[in-house]
């Protein structure tokens, strides 16, 4: 479904994607396609490989699903890290549907790559920068069923180095129990240094340094401590409180 052209002859546009467990592709009414979550989609296409291919490629394990995401770039990887530094995403599939206009033999599909939903419930379909131009075109497919078109667009560079270097503590072993990272957020009532905080805690803890420290990064990730100044410095002598 990846390399073929799609048209379609019918006054309404349609919706050609793929139902976990479906050996076929599903041809859906928009209003039909609306109602289904990301959650009970699967990609309509994997990204392509060939030998001597050079491409950034990979998974991004998304810490809020838990699920390995694929990402076919830098930039899609980017977006990824920087969905799930935000904290709000619930459910999510690349590549969940090829749209086609009405009754149109000549205008190219419409391809989002990114499907997501968010705690509140709204839900966003992501399309490349470089298909800037067609958001129109899907807004208005979209109008009235509640899905939001967005572009792609790249994180502020400075920030998005501090996220990726905090994703490293994304994962679960750097949580500890409940009642000891209550302890450790107490701690952090009030700004101050986190090379100080980490020293602080320890003494009236059975974790080590590293231990704490990996910890308060894990909070930091989670939005339980924040940086006071904001993300310009990730020295011991950088402020962080309790959020």
């Amino acid at each position: 479904m990846g390399t073929v052209d799609v048209h379609n002859l019918l006054d309404e546009p349609r919706a050609l994607c793929r139902l976990n467990d479906a050996r076929k592709p599903a041809n859906l009414s928009i209003d039909e396609f609306a109602s289904i979550l990301p959650e009970s989609l699967q990609p309509v296409a994997r990204i392509p490989t060939w030998r001597g291919k050079q491409s950034y490629e990979g998974r991004w394990w998304f810490s809020t699903i838990p699920a390995h995401v694929a990402y076919a770039s830098g930039r899609e990887c980017d977006l990824l890290v920087w969905l799930d530094f935000a904290g709000s995403v619930t459910q999510l599939v690349r590549d969940p549907a090829v749209i086609v206009s009405a009754r149109t033999a000549h205008t190219p599909p419409l391809r989002p790559w990114l499907y997501v939903q968010v705690e509140d419930g709204s839900r966003r379909l992501f399309l490349h920068a470089k298909d800037v131009d067609r958001a129109p075109d899907l807004a208005d497919v979209l109008s009235g069923t509640g899905i939001g078109v967005e572009v792609s667009s790249r994180p502020d560079d400075k920030e998005l180095r501090f996220i990726k270097w905090l994703s490293g503590y994304r994962f679960t072993r750097f949580r500890l129990p409940q009642e000891a990272e209550c302890q450790i957020r107490a701690a952090c009532a009030t700004p101050r240094a986190l090379g100080v905080a980490i020293h602080q805690i320890a003494q009236d803890s059975p974790y080590d340094l590293s231990t704490i420290r990996g910890n308060l990064y894990s909070q930091i990730w989670r939005h339980e401590v924040d940086f006071v100044d904001g993300y310009s410095d990730l020295s011991d002598t950088a402020r962080i409180c309790a959020a």
